[in-house]
């Protein structure tokens, strides 16, 4: 089974790519435009992390660095061509489609919750079990879009949320090698296809 996974331009995403296969799917990396007929062949796509999205897409107010509108417009356009496709998305990859869907973001910097440039682990809590986790990012959900659920949390910031065909996971399971957000993907991807 094929599965898109977004990128930064001529970068290769390692992590998610060993983590995709060893799941046993076979990955197809879309990161430009000319690309974007690639996501025809595919079963799902996984929006991956990487730097903030540029403030006008949810916001008045300047915050952020290491914006790439470019990006933001390409995987905007990406997720408006995948129609009802699952969706995995991870780090930036959950609040870019947070914001698509109508939600914001909140900026963490002057917050106790700042997570910073190296991985900190936290735990993620569920209403049935918590478990650890690991996070390296500086913006997080608000307002979360209308039609998810959430599931996991930590602190006030929103760690997992779903709605019918699309998982928003804030935190980095690829850097684990995390079963648990792939198997619930796997099932989301297989109750599609019927």
């Amino acid at each position: 089974m094929k599965i898109a996974v977004t990128c930064e331009k001529n970068s290769i995403p390692i992590n998610y790519i060993k983590w995709i296969k060893q799941a046993g799917f076979e990955p197809v990396i879309i990161d430009r435009f000319f690309r974007i007929n690639r996501l025809e062949k595919c079963s799902g796509i996984i929006f991956t992390g990487g730097g903030d999205i540029k403030y006008w897409f949810y916001s008045s107010t300047k915050t952020g660095n290491g914006n790439n509108a470019l990006r933001d417009v390409f995987e905007f356009f990406l997720f408006s061509k995948a129609k009802h496709m699952p969706v995995l998305a991870i780090c930036r990859g959950a609040q870019i489609i947070n914001i698509f869907m109508g939600g914001t973001l909140k900026d963490l910097n002057n917050a106790h919750m700042h997570i910073g440039e190296n991985d900190v682990f936290h735990p993620l809590f569920t209403c049935k079990r918590s478990f650890l986790v690991n996070s390296k990012h500086h913006q997080a959900i608000d307002k979360l879009a209308p039609s998810f659920e959430v599931v996991g949390y930590y602190g006030d910031c929103i760690e997992l949320a779903v709605n019918h065909n699309i998982i928003l996971c804030q935190f980095h399971p690829e850097r684990l090698n995390d079963r648990i957000i792939l198997n619930n993907f796997k099932y989301t991807l297989m109750r599609c296809k019927k």
